[in-house]
Formats: C-alpha cells, sequence, structure tokens
C-alpha cells in the first residue's frame, strides 16, 4: 500500500471526511475512487474504519468499556490482536508489583525493591514489543497523565519505539482501541506535542496539567526533559560497543534518571547480557552499594530451560511456540492447536552450532562468564580431538593413542537428588600423566532407575577400574547400594566415595579450578591483532563435540566456570572427581622415589598424598610441604 493510501485511512479513522482526506495528502476525489477500483484490500479497510467510526456516533460518543480497566494481557490480546506468553507473563508481574511465575529451576528470581527491577532473558523473545510498545501503550490508555521515559542505545532506536506506540494510536489497524480509550478527534490530533522524540497526549484524556511529556525517547547517557516520571523503560542500553563504559551509565541512572522517579516511580532495566562485565552483571554487585547488597530485583530466563536427554527434539526452551510463524516461514504447517514452531529444540541449536560455548553460554543461557575465565575457551577448544568420537578407546585407530590396553578407566558422578546428575568417563595414562576423556552424559533428576541404567550401562562400555561417586548427604545411598556394588565387583570395579567440601572444591592447588591446568596455555600473537592461540601444552583431551550432547555441555560449563558460579556445573564436578582418581594413579608411578625422598613417611601417608583434599590433611599434620 502506497505512502499516499496510509495516511488517507489514518485520517478516515480518525474521522476526517474523504473529500478532508484526500485533500490532505494532496491526491483528489478521482484518484481515491481509482483506488477503489484497483485495489479491493484499501477498499474494504476504508469502509471498516468508516463504519466502527458511525457506530461510535450513532452510540452518541467514544466511550471506554464499562466496568473495572482491562488486563493486560486482556488489553493486548483484544485490542492490538497479541497473545502474551508465558515467559512475557512474568515481565508485566514483575512492573505491576506481583510475584513472577519461576516455573523452571534454570530461570532465577531474586527478590529486591519493588521499584528497582533487573531482566536479562534471551534476544529475539519479544521483550521490546511486550514491553518496551504494548505495555507502554497499556499504560497510556490506562492513565494518560502518566510520565513514561524510554531508553535505548541510542535515541534513535528509542525513537523507533516511540514510533511503535504512536502507530498503535494511528493506524487504522487499532481503530478498536483508538475508539475505545483516545479521544474523539483522534490521540495525535489532540497531542499538544508529536515529535519523533516525544508526545504530549492533550484534550480531555489528560487532565492533570502535567508538564512533563506523556512519552519520551532518548539514548542512554541523554539529557531528560521533565521533572519527574513515573515509569522509566531501559531497553537494551547495553551493546558491545558501550559494555565498558558502565561505571558511567551507573552514574548516569544513579544521578539523572533515579532523581525523576518519585516514591511510587520504577525503574526497569531489561536486556540481554553482552560481555562478562556489563552493566547488568555491575547492578547486582554489592561492592556498590553502602548497605552491601544490590537493590535491584533480579529476573534471568535462559533461551534453553533443560537439555533433556541431550537430543534437541526434547530440549524444554523458553517459548517453543507462537500464534504466528516466523517472518519468511509463512508456508510452516501449524499444529493441532494452531501453534507455530518458534525458539523451540532445534532451532535453538542451530543457534548454539554457530557461535562459541563463551556466547552461547552468556548471550542466550544469561549465565555469568568471567571476563578472566579459569578455563580459557582457546583452551578448551585446543584441547578437543578432533579426530576421536566419544566411545572407548581403540588402539591404533585415528586419533587415538596407540596402546590404550594399559590405561586406567575411571567413571565420575555428581548426583543432585532435586537438580540434574552428571557423569564422565576418562581413561588415564599413568605413564605419560595423559587423560582422555571418553564420555559425558548428564540427565534430569537422580532416581534410582535412570542412575542404575547408566551405571551398568557404562560399567560394561567402559570397564572402568573404579566409580567416583560423591558421598554427600542425598548421594550417600549410592555408594552403599548392594545391587551396585556387587555389579561393579563382579566386573572388577569398584565405587569409591568423593565428601566434597567448601574446602576441597575451592581449593586452588587441588579443587575444581586446578582443572584449568590441565587444559594447556594460551599464547598471544606478538603484532598488533594480539590473538590468541593455544599452544598445545594440555595433558587432558576431550573427544570430538559434534553430535555428542553431552560433550557439548561439558565445554560450556567449562568455559563458564567461575569460583561459586550459580551456574550449571553438574559435568565439571564430574570430571573434577574422575581427576581425584587420576592423580592417585599417576602419582603412584612415581610413588617410590617419593618414598625414598621421604623416609619416614608410612605407605599411609604416601597415599593420602595424592587426594584431593590434601589440603586438609596438611593443615591437621602442621605439615607445610610434601
Amino acid at each position: 500500500m502506497s505512502q499516499a493510501k496510509r495516511q488517507v485511512l489514518e485520517l478516515v479513522a480518525q474521522g476526517h471526511s474523504i473529500p478532508a482526506a484526500c485533500q490532505a495528502v494532496g491526491r483528489t476525489r478521482k484518484a481515491y475512487e481509482n483506488w477503489r477500483s484497483a485495489d479491493p484490500g484499501f477498499a474494504a479497510e476504508v469502509d471498516r474504519v468508516r463504519n466502527a467510526r458511525k457506530r461510535a456516533v450513532d452510540e452518541g460518543s467514544v466511550v471506554r468499556p464499562e466496568g473495572e480497566f482491562p488486563g493486560f494481557e486482556d488489553f493486548r490480546s483484544k485490542y492490538l490482536g497479541l497473545p502474551t506468553y508465558r515467559h512475557q507473563r512474568a515481565w508485566i508481574d514483575l512492573l505491576e508489583g506481583r510475584v513472577p511465575e519461576v516455573y523452571h529451576p534454570a530461570i532465577q528470581y531474586e527478590a529486591g525493591q519493588g521499584n528497582r527491577l533487573l531482566i536479562n532473558t534471551p534476544p529475539n523473545h519479544a521483550k521490546s514489543m511486550t514491553v518496551t510498545v504494548d505495555y507502554v501503550t497499556y499504560r497510556v490508555a490506562r492513565d494518560p497523565n502518566i510520565r513514561i521515559i524510554i531508553v535505548s542505545k541510542t535515541q534513535k532506536m528509542a525513537q523507533q519505539f516511540l514510533y511503535a506506540i504512536k502507530s498503535r494510536m494511528t493506524h487504522p489497524k487499532y481503530l478498536d482501541f483508538q475508539l475505545a480509550f483516545g479521544p474523539p478527534d483522534g490521540w495525535k490530533q489532540t497531542a499538544d506535542q508529536w515529535t519523533a522524540s516525544q508526545i504530549y497526549v492533550g484534550g480531555e484524556v489528560r487532565d492533570s496539567g502535567e508538564k512533563d511529556p506523556t512519552v519520551q525517547a532518548l539514548g542512554i547517557g541523554g539529557q531528560i526533559y521533565g521533572a519527574r516520571a513515573d515509569l522509566v523503560i531501559m531497553d537494551d542500553c547495553v551493546v558491545l560497543g558501550n559494555s565498558a563504559e558502565w561505571e558511567k551509565q551507573m552514574t548516569w541512572l544513579n544521578i539523572e534518571v533515579a532523581s525523576r522517579l518519585g516514591p511510587g516511580g520504577k525503574l526497569l532495566v531489561i536486556g540481554t547480557r553482552v560481555a562478562p562485565i556489563d552493566l547488568y552483571q555491575q547492578l547486582r554487585n554489592p561492592d556498590h552499594y553502602v548497605s552491601g547488597k544490590s537493590p535491584w530485583t533480579y529476573f534471568s530466563q535462559p533461551a534453553v530451560l533443560s537439555y533433556g536427554d541431550g537430543e534437541p527434539e526434547n530440549w524444554e526452551t523458553l517459548w517453543p511456540k507462537a500464534s504466528v510463524p516466523f517472518e519468511g516461514s509463512e508456508d510452516e504447517t501449524p499444529d493441532e492447536n494452531g501453534d507455530y514452531r518458534r525458539w523451540d529444540g532445534p532451532h535453538l541449536a542451530n543457534v548454539r552450532d554457530s557461535v562459541t560455548p563463551r556466547i552461547w553460554s552468556m548471550v542466550y543461557q544469561q549465565q555469568d562468564v568471567a571476563e578472566d575465565a579459569i578455563f580459557h575457551p582457546i583452551a578448551v577448544r585446543g584441547s578437543v580431538n578432533g579426530m576421536r568420537t566419544a566411545g572407548p578407546l581403540s588402539a591404533g585407530s585415528a586419533g587415538h593413542p596407540l596402546r590404550p590396553e594399559g590405561f586406567y578407566v575411571v567413571c565420575g558422578m555428581d548426583l543432585a537428588a532435586a537438580r540434574d546428575t552428571a557423569a564422565i568417563a576418562m581413561a588415564i595414562d599413568p605413564q605419560a600423566g595423559r587423560r582422555y576423556v571418553l564420555d559425558a552424559h548428564r540427565f534430569e533428576g537422580a532416581t534410582p532407575g535412570k542412575i542404575h541404567d547408566l551405571f551398568k550401562t557404562w560399567t560394561d562400555l567402559y570397564r572402568p577400574a573404579e566409580w567416583v561417586v560423591e558421598s554427600n548427604a542425598f548421594q550417600l545411598y549410592v555408594v552403599h547400594d548392594e545391587v551396585l556394588n556387587e555389579y561393579a565387583r563382579v566386573r572388577g570395579s569398584k565405587i569409591t566415595p568423593h565428601y566434597t567440601s567448601r574446602i576441597n572444591k575451592w581449593d586452588d592447588d587441588f579443587g575444581v579450578q586446578s582443572l584449568a591446568t590441565l587444559f594447556g596455555s594460551v599464547s598471544y600473537a606478538e603484532d598488533k591483532t594480539r590473538s590468541p592461540r593455544h599452544k598445545g601444552d594440555n595433558v587432558i583431551e576431550l573427544p570430538r563435540v559434534e553430535g555428542k550432547p553431552g560433550m557439548k555441555e561439558l565445554v560450556e560449563q567449562l568455559v563458564s566456570w567461575q569460583p561459586k558460579t550459580k551456574n550449571k556445573t553438574d559435568l565439571v564436578m564430574a570430571l573434577w572427581f574422575c581427576e581425584t582418581a587420576a592423580r592417585k594413579v599417576i602419582g603412584s608411578v612415581t610413588a617410590t622415589d617419593w618414598f625414598t625422598r621421604n623416609p619416614f613417611a608410612s605407605p599411609r601417608d604416601m597415599e593420602r598424598r595424592m587426594v584431593v583434599n590434601l589440603s586438609e590433611w596438611r593443615d591437621s599434620r602442621n605439615v607445610v610441604n610434601i
């Protein structure tokens, strides 16, 4: 439809006669008749808006729906023609002072002050359309005296949000909304000001005499017009280009923005993580606050809630279906409920395969990723042997060691009663000190049936010399399970308990982060690019990750791991359990040499030398060095 046709439609929707609308756009009545003849869609739309205006006039005036003002979901569905999905409903709940539905453990909710809201959500999940456009439209309709500030990365982007709001107030598509809640002559005609950067709703619908803009749009750090605001929405203000300017952004937010909000005003910061250290991360940093605690209410949603059995078809995602298809997929067949695929497992698997594990963890899963990562992504990727697939080692096969017959195989299992259970299989070359990860697997829950199935399958497949299983609280039952112990014993294996404490888990030399040294080191080019490369000095080797969901998840957990992280770490923990056995096995090769240098040490001392909780034992014996 041409620009002139659209303008005529808008004017007719606002109550202008056909001749007046044509004259306003510089067209004749004859041109209008030609449009109707050549474009049946245009003719039907003109008739629709004229009939709607006529009904409103016949009823005496433009009357709002009787009764209580509708809630956002009903308003959006009826007047804007869009449903509100489950993940979007949580954003509205936060804005309206309700506790959001945390319907999956992967969703993170930390209650703080009700007027300081911080939301991290994946890209392309309609946050701007839902919150910055439709919810602002709803709030203006509910209370035309409201004062709202929209902030984005640039003023141009914020103006695009404002343009979408103004379209809802003027476009014939939303005529029912305009007739139900707007002034008789239309929102634009009665506005005191209607520009690209701000609007002042006027006429009968605004009775407060406020001099502040109804809605204004600006870029982060820009000049705010007006003295007061009831709602400030900072939408995708942080991008790679300005993520390092978080200190300046916080200063502007605390001085320029917060000073405009009254006691009942709300400040919402919503966006997608783009950098390890950015405004989103620093707003939660307790070091910035006198109380030693962040005042922000935090809500985080990952794109993938659960990987299920690892196959993309079985992933549980944040937004799997929508009422309309993706743009460009209009020929897609809807399901039995009339819904189309949105960000389901296969779609997100394609995304994950096209980005680095670090980007996936941060941008799509909203996980905190350390800037100075313990497990450098280059080192982790450099430790992957693309020639070897997950599974048992095969002597002489391409990508496999020549003589793996004498290797020590160990399986580690990290159990959790209410969360995921993870397992790692690893082969150890005690002479060369090299480790070969054979397999990685994770499943939801820790039911006896699932544990027994995995234990027996891997015991038969990999013939491990031992299973190292966490023995804390609930997990202890596996260590004493008679069926599993007997199954292992008759196959030449054993179950070794591993007690995890805050001391041994975070120990610098023997805790989880000590695994980082296994992946080797990274050097940087001496030219101006300073591009990193792996030195090839790793002593641990991972198999090819393609086609093996467990291996992909292990790599993602490694690159996003940091001490006391809240990210998923179950596969890393299982790897650590395997490494505790590796250190004892590799240490036993050089035990004779150590015993010669420590003639008064007992065999028990020699064995304890290699255990992971060495720091605890050393402290108890008052031994400084071994």
